[in-house]
């Protein structure tokens, strides 16, 4: 694998990292040969076209409205929520480039990384680039943040966005990053690296990336959505299929198809008591954050890698 720029603008490697994660043949995800009842493939191609060319309108923009532009601009094209938690690991990446300069991802890529540049960055934000980001997560109307009794993003917001993500990262990966310094992005970044320095296509390294992930950490989005004892058996459920054989082997391919069986079904009827079963059965038992994570990683990735 090059190491050199793969010259393309923020818009495009916004738009080629998103592409890339949804291409990935990846275990409860939409993906090429899989959709959910209320989204597709496709939505996830036309969203990314449509947040390419909003990043590359709004680059004068702080990160709120960036933020905001981009959440707006992909519920006007697709009518459904693709990728905010994408949108909003991916900005906080593009202004710190902005601002830092264009090597700023190849720093996340160093094993010494420590987060501080973007904790920074985050810190001098203001309650304007706060508004607007509450006004992004509330039009998606995502679970989490949005229904947390403390900085509810349905009130007024506070006057740091990491007042709001301090608070929500007890529960939200996407959260975390920002009260981390994007510790666990820059970590599957180089994981990326790693493995297709080895030859491995960058579907397979997503692929395993996202299994490596599921059996690491719960899934926010899972566990926001079914409970966090569920999240655990998920997470346990995909070390299962890391233990059960080589990667690529009948063997493992066996243990994962039947993984993503059980991610697409969602849980046992006698697990979804006092739940919405049609609105919640609309997309399994799907690993949203996880998806989100390796975007943002993927977008690290493209700085510096010849794709």
């Amino acid at each position: 694998m090059s190491t050199q720029s793969i010259g393309m603008s923020q818009g495009e490697r916004a738009k080629w990292s998103i592409v890339q994660e949804a291409s990935a043949i990846k275990a409860g995800n939409v993906h090429p040969n899989a959709s959910f009842e209320d989204m597709t493939y496709m939505h996830f191609l036309e969203a990314a076209e449509a947040i390419q060319k909003t990043i590359h309108e709004c680059l004068d923009q702080s990160l709120g409205p960036m933020i905001w532009a981009c959440t707006a601009s992909m519920l006007q094209t697709v009518r459904i929520n693709t990728s905010l938690g994408t949108v909003l690991l991916m900005v906080p990446l593009i202004q710190c480039e902005k601002s830092q300069g264009d090597s700023f991802c190849s720093r996340l890529l160093r094993e010494d990384w420590d987060g501080l540049a973007i904790r920074d960055y985050l810190a001098g934000t203001t309650a304007s680039d706060c508004a607007s980001i509450y006004q992004a997560i509330a039009a998606c109307n995502p679970g989490g943040l949005g229904t947390s009794q403390e900085l509810d993003v349905h009130t007024t917001s506070p006057a740091s966005i990491l007042d709001a993500m301090r608070v929500a990262a007890t529960w939200d990966d996407v959260a975390l990053q920002y009260s981390n310094g994007y510790l666990e992005v820059a970590r599957y970044a180089r994981h990326l690296v790693g493995w297709v320095s080895e030859t491995t296509s960058w579907s397979d390294a997503i692929r395993r990336l996202q299994l490596r992930i599921l059996a690491e950490r719960v899934d926010s989005h899972i566990a926001r959505k079914w409970g966090r004892q569920m999240g655990e058996q998920v997470r346990n459920r995909a070390q299962k299929v890391l233990d059960s054989a080589e990667y690529g082997t009948p063997e493992f391919e066996l243990a994962w198809q039947a993984f993503d069986s059980e991610l697409r079904s969602g849980p046992p009827l006698t697990s979804r008591q006092g739940m919405n079963r049609q609105r919640m059965n609309r997309q399994g038992m799907n690993p949203g954050t996880t998806a989100d994570m390796i975007a943002a990683a993927l977008y690290v990735v493209s700085s510096q890698c010849n794709v």
